[in-house]
């Protein structure tokens, strides 16, 4: 199985990347009533805003995904899928926080660690496997997701300033200024 796996070209396989992102990001569709669950001062979100982060997030790893696709020298585009799957991993792993921090099920858990461990595993093994980045660089990759992760364990029930911001404030505004 793993050779058939194996045969599939590089520049198909990252296409894989963002159906799985969009299936994680489908379950947190309705991710809002979670939040109010277990944080403590939320931004004035609503489904809707949440819903538009959701979407420009998917279209964001399609875009990325197109651009690595497109770019004929392959060590760049190797970093490029690396830096994406740092980007998922380390959402992935604040769900799998949240998911013994508040002792109850985080939506996108499930979709990681079913589907984005696996991909993103195989996906830095066939970097390293075809040798389009160094075993050091890719650590270097990964190790940027370090401070994210930090900073959610230490936000404890409250929202990262990034998330705050980007997921949340941002999608109000941006829904606010074409509904007025």
């Amino acid at each position: 199985m793993l050779n058939l796996v194996d045969s599939i070209e590089f520049s198909h396989l990252i296409w894989v990347i963002p159906v799985v992102q969009l299936i994680h990001e489908l379950e947190e569709w309705n991710i809002l009533k979670w939040y109010k669950e277990n944080y403590v001062d939320l931004p004035d979100s609503t489904n809707l805003s949440v819903r538009v982060w959701i979407l420009f997030f998917s279209l964001s790893v399609y875009v990325w995904t197109t651009l690595c696709f497109f770019i004929p020298d392959r060590v760049i585009s190797a970093i490029l899928v690396s830096l994406l799957i740092m980007i998922t991993t380390q959402n992935g792993l604040q769900h799998l926080y949240w998911l013994f921090y508040f002792k109850k099920y985080a939506p996108g858990v499930v979709s990681f660690v079913i589907l984005l461990i696996p991909l993103n595993t195989y996906v830095v093994y066939r970097i390293l496997k075809q040798e389009f980045l160094p075993f050091w660089l890719l650590i270097i990759i990964m190790a940027l997701m370090i401070p994210g992760l930090i900073e959610t364990i230490r936000a404890r029930n409250r929202m990262t300033k990034i998330v705050r911001v980007v997921v949340h404030e941002y999608p109000i505004k941006l829904i606010r200024t074409f509904s007025d």
